[in-house]
Protein backbone atom coordinates (compact mmCIF):
# COMPACT_ATOMS: atom_id res chain seq x y z
CA UNK A 1 0.00 0.00 0.00
CA UNK A 2 1.29 3.41 -1.00
CA UNK A 3 2.01 5.60 2.30
CA UNK A 4 0.06 9.08 2.07
CA UNK A 5 3.60 10.86 2.47
CA UNK A 6 4.87 9.31 -0.50
CA UNK A 7 1.09 9.82 -2.23
CA UNK A 8 1.80 14.02 -1.16
CA UNK A 9 5.58 14.18 -2.13
CA UNK A 10 4.43 12.70 -5.89
CA UNK A 11 1.53 14.81 -5.91
CA UNK A 12 3.57 18.25 -4.88
CA UNK A 13 6.46 16.89 -7.24
CA UNK A 14 3.75 16.78 -10.22
CA UNK A 15 2.65 19.86 -9.08
CA UNK A 16 5.31 21.70 -9.60
CA UNK A 17 6.97 19.71 -12.64
CA UNK A 18 4.34 19.70 -15.11
CA UNK A 19 3.97 23.62 -15.61
CA UNK A 20 7.77 23.95 -15.56
CA UNK A 21 8.34 20.96 -18.12
CA UNK A 22 5.40 22.34 -20.37
CA UNK A 23 7.13 25.66 -20.56
CA UNK A 24 10.42 24.23 -21.21
CA UNK A 25 9.09 21.85 -24.53
CA UNK A 26 7.07 25.03 -25.74
CA UNK A 27 9.76 27.02 -25.58
CA UNK A 28 11.86 24.48 -27.68
CA UNK A 29 9.29 24.21 -29.86
CA UNK A 30 9.72 28.00 -30.58
CA UNK A 31 6.37 29.53 -28.89
CA UNK A 32 8.44 31.93 -26.30
CA UNK A 33 7.12 34.84 -24.00
CA UNK A 34 8.16 37.57 -26.15
CA UNK A 35 6.48 35.24 -29.06
CA UNK A 36 7.06 32.71 -32.08
CA UNK A 37 11.21 32.44 -31.96
CA UNK A 38 12.37 32.81 -35.74
CA UNK A 39 13.78 29.50 -37.42
CA UNK A 40 11.50 27.28 -35.23
CA UNK A 41 8.86 24.72 -35.43
CA UNK A 42 6.28 27.17 -34.33
CA UNK A 43 7.58 29.75 -36.87
CA UNK A 44 7.21 27.55 -39.89
CA UNK A 45 4.22 26.82 -38.58
CA UNK A 46 2.78 29.89 -38.26
CA UNK A 47 4.15 30.88 -41.77
CA UNK A 48 2.23 28.25 -43.57
CA UNK A 49 -1.30 29.04 -41.88
CA UNK A 50 -1.31 32.70 -42.64
CA UNK A 51 -2.87 34.84 -40.19
CA UNK A 52 -3.52 32.86 -36.82
CA UNK A 53 -7.51 32.51 -35.81
CA UNK A 54 -8.19 33.25 -32.31
CA UNK A 55 -9.31 30.32 -30.23
CA UNK A 56 -6.94 27.97 -32.57
CA UNK A 57 -4.45 25.10 -31.03
CA UNK A 58 -1.97 27.21 -32.89
CA UNK A 59 -2.91 30.58 -30.84
CA UNK A 60 -3.89 28.17 -27.50
CA UNK A 61 0.18 26.85 -27.67
CA UNK A 62 1.31 30.40 -28.04
CA UNK A 63 -0.74 31.94 -25.12
CA UNK A 64 0.82 28.80 -23.26
CA UNK A 65 4.10 29.60 -23.86
CA UNK A 66 3.69 33.12 -22.89
CA UNK A 67 2.16 32.76 -20.12
CA UNK A 68 2.24 29.39 -19.22
CA UNK A 69 -0.64 26.88 -18.60
CA UNK A 70 -1.83 27.15 -15.05
CA UNK A 71 -4.24 25.01 -12.90
CA UNK A 72 -5.01 22.81 -15.32
CA UNK A 73 -1.21 21.95 -15.76
CA UNK A 74 -0.81 21.59 -12.26
CA UNK A 75 -3.78 19.06 -11.74
CA UNK A 76 -2.72 17.03 -14.82
CA UNK A 77 0.85 16.75 -13.03
CA UNK A 78 -0.64 16.13 -9.39
CA UNK A 79 -2.41 13.61 -10.97
CA UNK A 80 0.42 11.42 -13.20
CA UNK A 81 2.93 12.00 -9.90
CA UNK A 82 0.29 10.16 -8.12
CA UNK A 83 -0.07 7.38 -10.61
CA UNK A 84 3.96 7.10 -11.04
CA UNK A 85 3.91 6.16 -6.92
CA UNK A 86 1.01 3.85 -7.17
CA UNK A 87 2.64 1.99 -9.73
CA UNK A 88 5.78 2.04 -8.30
CA UNK A 89 4.61 0.57 -5.02
CA UNK A 90 2.89 -2.48 -7.40
CA UNK A 91 -0.26 -0.93 -7.57
CA UNK A 92 -1.89 -2.32 -4.41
Amino acid sequence: MVEIVTLVAATAVGVVAAPVLAKVGLGALGFKASGVAVGTIAAAWQASIGNVAAGSLFAGLQAAGAVGLGAAAKVVGGAVGVYVAYRQDGGE
